[in-house]
């Protein structure tokens, strides 16, 4: 991954070319917002990849990393916890691969974000093999510790490396990284029925009928959990009638439809507007 430089975080807000949700220019609160959030991306590649590069001992590369981190705080600590919200999608889960035990810590080094697949079709999309296939979605979020002490952790793996202290350095790093980036255990089951639509959508555009059927399914499963809560019921008969469309949807995919192939992604889009209008973030 090529690493962003604040400048060219400037250029692609201005342009929109980073595939949140959040509108662009006119609401300096939204602006801020999607500031937040792409900080927030910003700032877990950063410290990722400060410590594959210490690992590695390219120490001048890994300060760069490091300070670029610190820099990104004061953006972050703006934001609100929904604003700090990271989507990951993480491949070769389900049932093929044992790897998806319960995770307090989740550090998303070969994961993929949803927002890059979201703008287009990585390669992954095309290898139509079951683990590829069956991919999840995992919800982190940057939260700086209070009393700057995410911050102190950075200078003090800086403060280690100009002294040659690189276990030091790696051992601040790490529990800094435990600390301030976290699995979201909470995030709401509309939010995930929306996302599961998008990842439906993606592995559609690619002609992954199994990846999309997977997907749907665990779209499914959210709605079914909206369903049977309270904070949804105002919705709730659209919520059912929402879960039909989409258990007929994936009857006719496993038929192979052709009709219903070649709407799908107008139906992905319709489902999507209609799951965002009952968020209440």
């Amino acid at each position: 991954m090529k690493a962003y430089h604040l400048n060219f975080i400037a250029i692609l807000l201005s342009l929109n070319l980073l595939g949140s949700p959040i509108a662009h220019a006119g609401s300096l609160q939204q602006e801020a917002a999607h500031e937040a959030r792409i900080a927030s991306q910003d700032f877990v590649q950063q410290v990722n990849e400060a410590r594959v590069t210490l690992d590695l001992r390219k120490i001048e590369i890994t300060k760069q990393k490091l300070k670029m981190a610190i820099s990104l705080l004061s953006i972050i600590e703006k934001g609100t916890a929904s604003q700090r919200r990271l989507a990951r999608v993480e491949f070769g889960g389900g049932v093929y691969s044992d790897d998806l035990k319960p995770k307090k810590e989740y550090v998303p080094i070969e994961s993929e974000s949803l927002e890059n697949f979201t703008r287009s079709s990585g390669p992954r999309w095309v290898r139509i093999t079951r683990s590829e296939s069956d991919a999840v979605m995992v919800y982190i979020i940057v939260s700086p510790l209070p009393d700057s002490k995410t911050k102190i952790y950075l200078e003090d793996a800086l403060s280690a490396l100009e002294a040659g202290k690189y276990k030091e350095a790696q051992t601040n790093l790490a529990e800094m990284i435990d600390k301030t980036i976290k699995v979201d255990d909470e995030v709401p089951a509309a939010i995930q029925a929306r996302d599961y639509i998008t990842l439906a959508s993606n592995y559609m555009s690619a002609n992954n009928f199994f990846g999309t059927r997977r997907s749907m399914e665990r779209a499914g499963a959210m709605l079914s959990k909206m369903r049977n809560d309270d904070k949804y019921k105002t919705y709730r008969a659209d919520i059912i009638s929402l879960q039909t469309s989409v258990e007929k949807f994936q009857e006719k995919l496993e038929a192979l439809d052709a009709i219903e192939i070649k709407s799908a992604h107008e139906n992905f889009i319709k489902w999507r507007q209609q799951i965002s209008a009952w968020l209440a973030e």
